[in-house]
């Protein structure tokens, strides 16, 4: 029986974390005006380089980010929830509104009381979303207005 050799067992696999890993993340484009363009490019530009410790991807689109596999999405410029939301929370200095879990698990909270609006959304059932939410509440305050906030 013929035994590999370590280099090249290696060398696969590393040819192998290149090649198939997911890429970068589409997170689509939004219609701006251009004061929230403005002020969604500031934000995506704040974000830190992880949320809830997973790192920051590559992505196509605008005015937001993407973390670890499956992605955490944060982004900028999103309209009202088609949904009503009812539970509120505040972490940070910012007010969020929570949807439950959706049928992939994911749980999408969306700002309260901001200009433009933001929209984390987080792969999995694990609320609550509170390192989330403080890893992106300082990029939230200083690039969106407060106009409100959980009544």
């Amino acid at each position: 029986m013929r035994r590999q050799r370590p280099a090249l067992v290696a060398a696969g696999a590393v040819v192998c974390l290149a090649a198939c890993s997911s890429g970068s993340v589409d997170i689509g484009t939004t219609d701006l005006s251009a004061a929230d363009a403005k002020s969604c490019t500031a934000f995506a530009a704040a974000l830190p380089d992880s949320v809830g410790d997973q790192e920051r991807r590559d992505i196509t689109g605008d005015y937001g980010a993407a973390y670890g596999d499956p992605p955490i999405l944060v982004l900028c410029g999103v309209p009202n929830p088609d949904e009503l939301m009812t539970t509120c929370v505040r972490v940070n200095g910012v007010d969020w509104y929570e949807r439950e879990p959706d049928e992939d698990g994911a749980v999408v909270a969306v700002t309260v009381g901001r200009e433009p609006r933001v929209q984390l959304k987080v792969p999995r059932q694990d609320v609550p979303l509170d390192a989330e939410y403080v890893d992106v509440a300082d990029a939230v305050k200083a690039s969106t207005r407060k106009v409100g906030r959980c009544s």
